[in-house]
């Protein structure tokens, strides 16, 4: 899943919305060789919506872009995507890997909120890989 800011600039930010989208679908492409490479199938969500799992709780708000609103409390609102997110996570199935390799099945693999920073996308996708083929072969994986 990358979570990824779409919006246009508004006058109080400085973000390239270009830059955003061209980083998650680099990425996605990246992703998309190395898991064909070692025969893992996957899918990639480009903003799949707030909550976990995506969409879960919430709802669009009157139908703005890019707002949503909490399913019980509707006073309740967010953004979503965030401005300058570029936050990435990946979900398993509980059956991808041996239980022991504590491969958690859903986690924040990069936060561009958190570390301020654009992952290098090639070590970003390459790290993921050797982590999840590790796991199916059976090695803990959990740090």
């Amino acid at each position: 899943e990358i979570e990824y800011q779409d919006g246009d600039n508004s006058f109080h930010t400085t973000y390239l919305v270009h830059k955003y989208v061209e980083y998650a679908h680099r990425l996605e492409a990246t992703f998309r060789s190395l898991f064909r490479e070692v025969g893992i199938s996957h899918s990639c969500l480009f903003n799949p919506g707030p909550g976990n799992p995506p969409g879960k709780g919430w709802r669009a708000y009157h139908g703005i872009k890019g707002w949503w609103s909490a399913a019980r409390d509707p006073q309740e609102k967010i953004r979503y995507p965030r401005l300058g997110a570029f936050e990435v996570a990946l979900r398993c199935s509980p059956f991808f890997a041996p239980q022991t390799t504590l491969l958690p099945p859903y986690f924040q693999i990069w936060s561009k909120l958190q570390t301020r920073l654009w992952p290098d996308i090639d070590r970003l996708a390459h790290e993921v890989v050797d982590m999840l083929v590790a796991s199916q072969q059976g090695q803990q994986v959990s740090e």
